[in-house]
């Protein structure tokens, strides 16, 4: 197959009926046209020859992507794309290759644009909290442009400005911050949570490794049973003071402790 027929050739199925412009396709757009520019340079100076290839090579590896989160999008998966969003971060305490890096990311970036695409209410709040909270190298990852590209294309198809919107998720915050306060008075909270066995799935919130009942001593969100080690989340909630599952607000002196009894 000749070069350019991998720009050219048209990905399968449907394409978005949707009469808004596809964000995810937009974007992939500007990507195509720019590795197209960059090759085509390449291949013409014999000196930089090879260096065509590794830009096919990069491109190939993104419309891979690409193509994984048109074809959620166009099945209307939104549960699928969100599954991927949600766990981006846990993507850098796993086995992945450091040379993956880049790539992990732009999959990142490929399903928070098809959700976008989907008008998915739940992605323009998870962008809104990344964006307010960012976590470690945020901003050399371009992780906020993305944030910020998804919330800007919501704004406008809900009929806001961007800085109105961004005011819109302000005070729904601080309302459940205020909602939060008033339930979490009066709550009788347990000491202690005794269980039988772990259970099945026992990870850590706050590191996403397995918790280790024997030698560690873990804790639980008293609203939501999510479980970590307690020196870990005392550490979280020093920063942020909610809870990183359930986004309620809580001390680590509330956590009870929680202890297997066979």
């Amino acid at each position: 197959m000749a070069k350019n027929d991998y720009f050219d050739k048209e990905s399968e199925g449907k394409k978005s009926e949707s009469k808004e412009i596809s964000l995810l396709d937009s974007k992939w757009d500007e990507t195509k046209k720019k590795y197209k520019r960059y090759m085509l340079l390449a291949y013409c100076t014999i000196i930089v020859f090879p260096l065509g290839n590794l830009f096919l090579i990069l491109y190939l590896n993104k419309r891979k992507y690409y193509l994984e989160a048109k074809s959620l999008r166009d099945a209307g998966n939104s549960y699928g794309l969100l599954e991927l969003v949600k766990n981006f971060y846990q993507s850098f305490n796993s086995s992945y290759p450091q040379n993956n890096l880049s790539y992990i990311i732009y999959s990142y970036e490929q399903c928070v644009y098809a959700l976008v695409d989907l008008d998915n209410k739940e992605i323009a709040r998870i962008c809104y909290d990344r964006l307010k909270n960012p976590r470690f190298l945020s901003k050399t990852l371009h992780l906020n442009e993305i944030h910020i590209n998804a919330l800007d294309v919501l704004a406008k198809r809900n009929g806001y400005e961007y800085n109105q919107y961004l005011d819109m998720f302000d005070k729904e915050t601080e309302k459940d911050k205020e909602k939060e306060k008033k339930a979490t008075f009066g709550i009788p909270i347990s000491k202690t949570y005794i269980l039988s066995k772990p259970p099945q799935t026992s990870k850590c919130m706050i590191s996403s490794l397995p918790l280790d009942f024997t030698n560690d001593t873990i804790v639980a969100c008293p609203f939501c049973g999510s479980m970590a080690e307690k020196h870990l989340l005392a550490d979280w909630l020093e920063e942020k003071s909610t809870c990183p599952v359930c986004k309620k607000t809580i001390n680590i002196e509330d956590c009870p402790i929680v202890i297997i009894k066979k």
